[in-house]
């Protein structure tokens, strides 16, 4: 149903709608009505040319002048509406050269006039339109973009709170097995992580770990070093590479990056034999769960 009746009052509101001045509610009807109503988009163009044009001859009363320049015109598209009424507006009001015969003059202006001011309205209408759907498309882009990495940050939070679990399990279990009858980890600090590089095409010594010979079954922390934190988690799988298999997988890991980029793991001491040689195998997992081999990180077994 249409917001206009009576057509005095009714240019009126259009008038208060074109200046905001119009209470919110009212001022949304109207926003629909000059979308899916033609005769209310008609009568809409044709009060905002006379408003337009009455600023411009400054006709307008003092209050709607004041209104008109602060709400009308912060729009680019009707300030330059503004700057070409202005334009045509003085071209229209200049005298024609006398030699134009007067009936002339009166049968060719104002189809002109017509003309030029209908094909304005349609003009800055589309770019309207299309500012408008430009603009709808970038705020759905950008929601969109929002909630994706809202969700890789939730998954990022999960993963770091089940490693963090498993780290001080896993610590708690070291702390309470060396303070029993004898030490599990023969090193200067049970809570001290071994600190391993990424190994490189160059041929070097490895890294050694000495575990005592006998004890309860407690875990050993490893720290891996990353060359480049590319992943939101990761993912260990350790070898032996003497027997040739795979004797332990971690969860995902997520890097700490408070004192650089780090993978922290613990791995039971049960699965280390010594002599053997051993090596981390380190995936990276992205947002989809897909994971993709980022380096390797050998070490041994101190025989004694």
């Amino acid at each position: 149903m249409s917001l206009l009746r009576d057509s005095a009052a009714d240019n009126e509101r259009l008038v208060r709608y074109l200046l905001g001045l119009l209470p919110v509610d009212e001022a949304e009807r109207l926003d629909e009505q000059s979308i899916v109503d033609d005769d209310v988009a008609c009568r809409l163009l044709s009060v905002e040319n006379d408003l337009v044009d009455a600023y411009i001859r400054e006709t307008l009363e003092p209050g709607h002048r004041l209104r008109f320049e602060s709400h009308y015109l912060k729009s680019p598209i009707r300030r330059r509406r503004l700057m070409f009424a202005r334009r045509f507006l003085a071209a229209v009001d200049r005298r024609p050269p006398e030699a134009v015969a007067p009936a002339v003059r009166t049968l060719a202006w104002p189809p002109v006039a017509l003309a030029a001011t209908l094909l304005l309205t349609v003009g800055a209408l589309v770019v309207e339109n299309v500012n408008l759907r430009t603009g709808l498309s970038h705020a759905a882009h950008n929601s969109e973009a929002d909630s994706r990495r809202a969700r890789e940050m939730s998954s990022e939070l999960d993963a770091a709170r089940a490693s963090n679990a498993q780290l001080t399990k896993a610590l708690e279990a070291a702390h309470a097995a060396s303070s029993g009858s004898g030490r599990a980890i023969d090193r200067s600090q049970a809570a001290t992580a071994t600190v391993l590089l990424p190994q490189t095409r160059s041929v070097g010594q490895l890294p050694t770990l000495s575990l005592a010979p006998a004890g309860p079954v407690t875990f050993v922390p490893f720290d891996l070093r990353l060359e480049s934190r590319d992943f939101p988690r990761y993912r260990a799988v350790l070898k032996d590479q003497d027997a040739g298999r795979v004797v332990w997988e971690s969860e995902e890991l997520t890097p700490r990056s408070s004192t650089g980029a780090l993978v922290s793991l613990v791995v039971p001491t049960g699965v280390l034999t010594p002599p053997h040689r051993y090596a981390f195998e380190l995936s990276g997992v992205d947002g989809s769960g897909r994971g993709e081999a980022v380096g390797g990180y050998g070490f041994q077994i101190d025989p004694r």
